[in-house]
C-alpha cells in the first residue's frame, strides 16, 4: 500500500491532502488487471482501471491524480460529475 494508507474490512482510508478522508477498494489478477474505485469526501467518486499491475512508483501517481481530483474539485466548487482525469502510464516491462 501507499504511505498514509490504512486497511480493513476490504477497504483502503487514505488521508486527503486538503482534509478529510478517501475511501477504497483494490483489486485484480497478478499481472492481468488492477482496478481502484474511490470515494472522497463529499461523495465524490473515481474509477481506475488498469491492463496490469502498476509498480509502486505508479501506484504513487494513481493515489496523486486521485487525491488531486477530489482536493481541486472540493476547492473549485466543481460538480461532480464533471470531474474525468486521464493518466497515461509507461508499461511494465517484463522479460
Amino acid at each position: 500500500m501507499w504511505p498514509g494508507a490504512r486497511y480493513g474490512l476490504g477497504l483502503i482510508s487514505t488521508p486527503l491532502s486538503c482534509g478529510g478522508m478517501w475511501w477504497a477498494h483494490a483489486g485484480g489478477v497478478p499481472g492481468d488487471h488492477g482496478s481502484l474505485i474511490a470515494v472522497g469526501s463529499g461523495g465524490r467518486s473515481a474509477a481506475i482501471a488498469l491492463n496490469e499491475l502498476p509498480a509502486s512508483h505508479q501506484v504513487e501517481h494513481l493515489v496523486n491524480v486521485v487525491d488531486k481530483s477530489f482536493c481541486e474539485a472540493r476547492s473549485s466548487g466543481i460538480d461532480d460529475s464533471a470531474i474525468v482525469s486521464t493518466v497515461r502510464l509507461c508499461p511494465l516491462i517484463t522479460g
